[in-house]
């Protein structure tokens, strides 16, 4: 299912429209997120887009920003390229120039001197495990030079980060980690609101080879939280040890969007002793952070999670 997604990525976005900020386009320059530009965060206000125009003598100009409507551009893709059947009032094979996919963010009119416009896109989405986070946008512009009237239109894009977010507790390369009695939670946001399947997978010195030590199934968006404790292997419980080192990560699958992708590997280091998680005869665990996030990396948060890249960690 992973190879079809990809497939269908590379379908669909392969090559760049015309662009801005590097490829040249008449009175307009440098663009902000800068074309092509990578893991652009995406902000409660969605992502500021800037562009300077030069506006020459005896000119005025009208200014429209424009975002891309990606998934209605998806939807009727597929269902041309697989069923041969064209959106309503249109044909196949579907283009992402068509003003169908296009809707206006901002626009000014009679601009008569060079400067900067910027505008907030609400609309930028982040990126889905890696997946659809082109951002396309693009500058329409209707000139008037001594009664000569011109049309243009610039595109351009970006890539935003990663974002469905969660909380990582104990933190990457913890130390004086307890077993059960530190608890390990984690807050997790699918910005498609689709339920989703999390396994944690950990390792250490004595099982070389990752094995699961929790599912959630099905789950929404939410938090979760469950005991820092021992595994089963071949049904026999072995419990966590005092002075290891632990590595593990997480598999997240969306399960209805097909997605399904690893996180990178991350370490904890367990107490050294049993005493030094104890206070008399009770145990003592850590509150686990439940509002600290640890920034806007892969799938944000639980773990950073910086997708691709853990595979090849793993040895």
């Amino acid at each position: 299912m992973k190879k079809l997604v990809i497939l269908l990525s590379l379908l669909l976005f392969s090559g760049n429209v015309s662009a801005i900020g590097g490829f040249y386009c008449d009175h307009f320059s440098d663009p902000s997120p800068s074309y092509g530009e990578e893991d652009v965060p995406v902000g409660q206000k969605g992502v500021q887009t800037c562009i300077n125009v030069t506006v020459p003598a005896n000119c005025t100009v009208n200014v429209t920003f424009q975002w891309m409507n990606q998934s209605e551009y998806v939807w009727d893709w597929i269902m041309c390229f697989f069923f041969g059947i064209p959106p309503f009032g249109g044909s196949c094979p579907v283009s992402r120039y068509d003003d169908r996919y296009w809707y206006t963010y901002a626009s000014w009119e009679g601009v008569n001197s060079s400067t900067q416009l910027c505008a907030d896109n609400l609309n930028a989405t982040c990126s889905i495990f890696g997946y659809w986070s082109e951002q396309h946008w693009r500058i329409v512009s209707e000139w008037n030079c001594s009664g000569v009237f011109t049309n243009q239109t610039c595109y351009s894009f970006y890539e935003t980060e990663d974002c469905t977010l969660f909380a990582i507790y104990p933190h990457h390369g913890e130390y004086t980690v307890c077993p059960c009695a530190d608890a390990m939670c984690i807050n997790i946001t699918n910005p498609f609101g689709n339920p989703m399947n999390i396994t944690f997978y950990r390792n250490d010195s004595q099982f070389t080879d990752y094995y699961v030590v929790n599912q959630l199934i099905n789950v929404p968006n939410g938090t979760y939280c469950f005991c820092l404790d021992g595994h089963i292997n071949n049904s026999i419980y072995y419990p966590m040890r005092f002075n290891e080192t632990y590595y593990w990560y997480v598999n997240v699958n969306d399960t209805v969007m097909w997605f399904d992708e690893d996180s990178d590997v991350f370490i904890f280091h367990t107490a050294e002793n049993r005493s030094d998680c104890m206070a008399g005869d009770e145990p003592v665990g850590d509150i686990p952070p439940y509002g600290q996030t640890v920034g806007l990396f892969g799938l944000i948060g639980l773990l950073g999670l910086i997708w691709g890249i853990s595979r090849k960690k793993r040895g």
